[in-house]
């Protein structure tokens, strides 16, 4: 029991000694190269500026409202601020709450409200969004407004923008004219070109749409050309649709202009005004009615 107590005794003594070491090393690094900088007042910023620059090698601490127009550009290591308004902002790690500038160059970046003209950035946490240009690795906000956005991960609850480029989207409403990504989910979708990987969402209206798989409610669209179709109601011609092609078509109710595809299944009733073809046909329904063609025919390609 004795020996038990002196090594407990000595392992604390150890881990004591190893903690203070850690603690004189940080305090020695905030002492030297990356000690912290920390602004109270605008007087106090307006003494380090020359020409309207602002370049401070350690990590800032803006406590005060930076007045638009007193920093043309800011270089640092961390920035932490509550409003900052300049043109152009290069930092390390940003982390304030109400930004507007004119180019924005960071690492990872956590605001509240974020206006610029150019973004580019690693890690995107923000409340309201708006920008022209946006480039980054991950975005997680709630409402994005801007006009070119390329990222690796998106996560928002509103999404406006006109080109929008990326590998995974998740959001509730997505309004944009040209739209590429692999993986997109979403529950309502207004667009006009649309080309991505995996579509999942409730309610999809667009011009063209090229996908690998799709998944939704309603569909509305111009031009449709995919690999797999899964649905519960589809009405081209009513909802606007013109050509639908795709290689497996499954759905409830299906009303088009022309229809090609390989594989058919639908739950009770499929009609064209012009042509039907494809390689076989399902109906699931017990006293479904066969596939109906108003000026065309129904060609069963494989016989």
């Amino acid at each position: 029991m004795l020996c038990t107590c002196i090594l407990w005794y000595n392992l604390i003594l150890i881990i004591n000694k190893r903690i203070k070491t850690i603690i004189n090393k940080f305090q020695v690094t905030l002492n030297g190269r990356y000690k912290m900088r920390t602004f109270n007042t605008i007087e106090e910023i307006k003494l380090e500026l020359i020409e309207g620059n602002l370049i401070i090698k350690e990590s800032v601490t803006i406590n005060c409202n930076i007045p638009r127009g007193t920093i043309y550009n800011l270089t640092c290591g961390d920035l932490t601020c509550l409003n900052l308004n300049c043109r152009n902002l290069t930092c390390l790690n940003l982390t304030c709450w109400d930004l507007t500038c004119w180019d924005l160059t960071c690492g990872d970046l956590d605001c509240g409200d974020l206006t610029c003209l150019n973004l580019d950035c690693g890690d995107l946490t923000c409340g309201d969004l708006t920008c022209r240009d946006l480039n980054c690795l991950n975005l997680d906000c709630w409402n994005l407004d801007c006009g070119d956005l390329t990222c690796r991960d998106l996560t928002c609850l509103n999404l406006t923008c006109w080109d929008l480029t990326c590998w995974d989207l998740t959001c509730w409403d997505l309004t944009c004219r040209d739209l590429t990504c692999w993986d997109l989910t979403c529950r309502d979708l207004n667009c006009l070109n649309l080309d991505c990987g995996d579509l999942t969402c409730w309610n999809l209206d667009c011009g063209d749409l090229t996908c690998r798989d799709l998944t939704c409610r309603d569909l509305n669209c111009l031009d449709l050309t995919c690999w797999n179709l899964d649905c519960g109601d589809l009405t081209c011609r009513d909802l606007t649709c013109r050509d639908l092609n795709c290689l497996d078509l499954n759905c409830m109710d299906l009303t088009c202009r022309d229809l090609n595809c390989n594989n058919l299944s639908y739950y009770a009733i499929c009609s064209s005004y012009n042509s039907i073809s494809c390689n076989s046909y399902e109906i699931r329904r017990q006293n479904g009615h066969a596939p109906i063609t108003l000026d065309g025919s129904l060609t069963i390609k494989n016989k």
